[in-house]
């Protein structure tokens, strides 16, 4: 290959909504030119992290950006490693052909979240009998939360919600697999449908944003 100045430039984005294309640019993944194509980046492949935004540039969002110069003649296959809790889609890799000195090609590679979230009502079990009868009623300001150390206390980086007036609760972007849901309560308050006193589990399967619970009451 003749050396040359070529520029591959580029984004990786968040697939929000399943259409394969980038909706919200992601920070600090790494992004690496697979010169064998074998889908593993290794040490003699040039891998750079994405960047986050620049906050002093008010009009430009550099979130998800990278680039790789000075890169000789020839055809090169840009791919991702996927973060924990990401997957690539369809559009997780892109080809780029140097021609000359003054080529530049710039791509997009999406990921997708695996996960979903997870969605609940609680009440005043008045006859303990885990069942949301018509004459019980919901209960409000309440926190929930996934205790992803099982440790049964709600810490900063665990995602947390308060159930709204009618009893509702929405715990988002829960990554697959198995998820702690705990309810925070005090005496004389106890969690009733569990013979711990400690909420149920709930599991999304790999790549599915419908969840499902484990132990139902």
């Amino acid at each position: 290959m003749e050396p040359v100045a070529g520029v591959i430039t580029g984004t990786v984005f968040e697939d929000v909504d399943g259409d394969a294309a980038g909706d919200v640019p992601l920070p600090s993944v790494d992004v690496y030119l697979d010169l064998d194509n074998d889908g593993v980046p290794d040490a003699d492949e040039l891998t750079i992290a994405t960047s986050a935004d620049d906050p002093s540039t008010t009009d430009v969002d550099e979130s998800g950006r990278f680039a790789f110069d000075g890169l000789w003649i020839g055809t090169y296959t840009v791919r991702v490693v996927p973060p924990a809790n990401y997957r690539a889609t369809a559009a997780g890799s892109f080809t780029a052909d140097i021609v000359d000195a003054d080529t530049g090609v710039d791509g997009e590679i999406s990921l997708e979240f695996v996960g979903g979230d997870i969605a609940g009502v609680l009440f005043d079990d008045a006859d303990r009998d885990g069942v949301f009868d018509a004459v019980e009623t919901p209960r409000a300001g309440v926190t929930v939360f996934v205790d992803a150390d099982g440790d049964g206390v709600l810490d900063g980086d665990e995602t947390s919600a308060t159930t709204d007036a009618d009893g509702g609760y929405v715990l988002p972007r829960v990554p697959a697999g198995r998820a702690l849901v705990t309810i925070d309560v005090a005496p004389p308050l106890a969690v009733t449908g569990d013979a711990v006193g400690i909420p149920r589990l709930f599991a999304a399967p790999f790549g599915s944003t419908n969840v499902f619970e484990l132990s139902p009451a």
